[in-house]
């Protein structure tokens, strides 16, 4: 009888599958109740899971994930955006930065265009382990399509500085 087994990619692979579908009901709650403010929150931390998951390894122990994604980000945002978050002085961490990111962006409907750029640029590469979502252009398509839903309908999220953690 042969066991059934599971190597790495199999279980990386579930997990992607577990994220998008994590997102997609994120996604469809939120369009559907665009004024309840807990689920604004849900999908900015959908968000943010899908920006730290298959980061790679970092080189230097005293660099954060965080500070690995804000840099990242910064790389693929134009710098008003960047220079408006780092004006933010509730805004005191990498984490705090990258989630004011993901709540300018959302409100600017430019959220799905920067993520894109992270995919389609080469910077997944620099930044994410093979195994990252956004090295998977299926993937990446799926949860592409999946936040245009959001700006379709001109979904806001509450964008309150003091409320965002700052937490390293």
């Amino acid at each position: 009888m042969r066991k059934n087994t599971f190597g790495p990619s199999e279980i990386q692979d579930d997990y992607k599958l577990f994220l998008l579908s994590k997102l997609t009901s994120s996604v469809y709650n939120f369009v559907k109740c665009p004024d309840n403010q807990l689920l604004h929150a849900e999908f900015c931390r959908r968000i943010e899971v899908l920006l730290y998951f298959g980061l790679r390894k970092r080189t230097f122990k005293w660099r954060s994930e965080a500070q690995d994604v804000w840099t990242m980000l910064k790389e693929v945002s134009p710098s008003h955006i960047t220079e408006d978050i780092t004006l933010l002085k509730s805004v005191k961490t990498d984490h705090g930065k990258v989630r004011a990111w993901i709540r300018l962006t959302t409100n600017e409907s430019t959220l799905q265009s920067y993520l894109q750029l992270v995919a389609d640029q080469g910077i997944a590469m620099k930044y994410y382990e093979g195994y990252g979502l956004f090295n998977d252009p299926d993937i990446i398509s799926k949860i592409i399509s999946l936040i245009s839903k959001v700006t379709e309908m001109g979904c806001k999220v509450v964008f309150n500085p003091e409320s965002l953690l700052n937490e390293s």
